[in-house]
C-alpha cells in the first residue's frame, strides 16, 4: 500500500491543473462528460451553467477595460487641460516686470480649474523684500514642520490632510496686511474660513530651485477624490520647478 507521502506525490497541486487547462482549451470540448460533475454557483447561490459562468466572467472583464479606458480618456482631458494652464501661466509670469505680482497671478489662473476652490501661495523668503497681495506670511521653519514630508520627497502631494494644516494651507488672516484692502475684500476673506471647512482634498505643490524648497502652492477641492493619492502630479512638480527658477531671478 501507498504511505501518506506517496499519496501526496500523486496529488494534483491546483496549479498543475490551472497551467494544464490553459494549455488545453479544448479539454472540455473532448471531455464533455466530466462537465456534469463540475460545481458551478453564482454569487446568488443559484446554479449555473459553464457557458453562463464564462460569460458572465468575460461581460466583468470587459466592463473592466472599459472603465480603465474612461479613465484614461479623462486623465488625457485633465493633462491637456493643464498644460495649456502651465504654458498660460510660465507665460504671464515672464512678461510681468515685478516679482511682486507672481503670487496673485498664480492664485487667479489655478483657481480657474475645474475643481479647485481655493488657492494659496507660501513663499516665506519673499516677504522680506516683496509686500504683495495673495502672499501667505509664514516662516520656512513653520512650513517645515507642518508638510515635512513634502520637503524630504520634493515632490507634489496630494490627499486628505488635517483640518489644522488646512487652516494653516489656507487661512486668510495670514496674508500680508494691506491698507487699502475695500470692505467687500475683508468680507471675501471672512467667508474664506467657510470654503476651507469645505475642502476635502489638496494638492500641495513645493516650489524648487536648485533642489530646495523655496516655498508651497496649495489647492484645495470640495471634491474627496479630485486630488486623489493616485493622482498625476507631473505637471504640478513643473510648475514648482519653474516657478522656483523665475523667482530666483526676479
Amino acid at each position: 500500500m501507498k504511505n501518506q507521502e506517496d499519496q501526496k506525490k500523486d496529488t494534483l497541486e491546483p496549479s498543475q491543473v490551472l497551467l494544464y487547462l490553459q494549455q488545453n482549451p479544448n479539454f472540455f470540448i473532448e471531455n464533455e462528460e466530466i462537465l456534469k460533475d463540475i460545481n458551478l454557483t453564482h454569487k446568488s447561490g443559484q446554479a449555473i451553467s459553464l457557458v453562463e459562468r464564462q460569460v458572465s466572467i468575460l461581460r466583468n472583464q470587459s466592463k473592466t477595460a472599459d472603465e480603465k479606458f474612461s479613465e484614461l480618456i479623462t486623465n488625457a482631458s485633465n493633462n491637456d487641460k493643464l498644460f495649456h494652464l502651465v504654458r498660460d501661466l510660465i507665460l504671464q509670469i515672464l512678461k510681468l516686470s515685478h516679482a511682486s505680482s507672481i503670487p496673485k497671478l498664480i492664485k487667479s489662473q489655478f483657481e480657474r480649474i475645474q475643481g479647485v476652490d481655493v488657492c494659496s501661495v507660501i513663499i516665506p523668503d519673499f516677504t522680506v523684500n516683496e509686500s504683495c497681495d495673495n502672499l501667505r506670511k509664514v516662516s520656512i521653519e513653520s512650513l517645515k514642520d507642518n508638510f515635512p514630508e513634502i520637503f524630504r520627497l520634493k515632490k507634489t502631494f496630494c490627499g486628505a490632510i488635517s483640518k489644522d494644516k488646512k487652516m494653516f494651507l489656507f487661512d486668510d488672516s495670514s496674508l500680508e496686511e494691506k491698507s487699502d484692502r475695500n470692505d467687500i475684500q475683508q468680507a471675501k476673506d471672512k467667508s474664506n474660513s467657510d470654503i476651507i471647512r469645505e475642502i476635502h482634498s489638496t494638492a500641495i505643490c513645493p516650489v524648487i530651485y536648485e533642489n530646495e524648497v523655496l516655498g508651497l502652492i496649495g489647492c484645495g477641492s470640495k471634491d474627496e477624490n479630485h486630488f486623489s493619492p493616485t493622482l498625476e502630479t507631473i505637471f504640478f512638480d513643473f510648475i514648482g520647478e519653474v516657478i522656483g527658477a523665475i523667482l530666483s531671478r526676479k
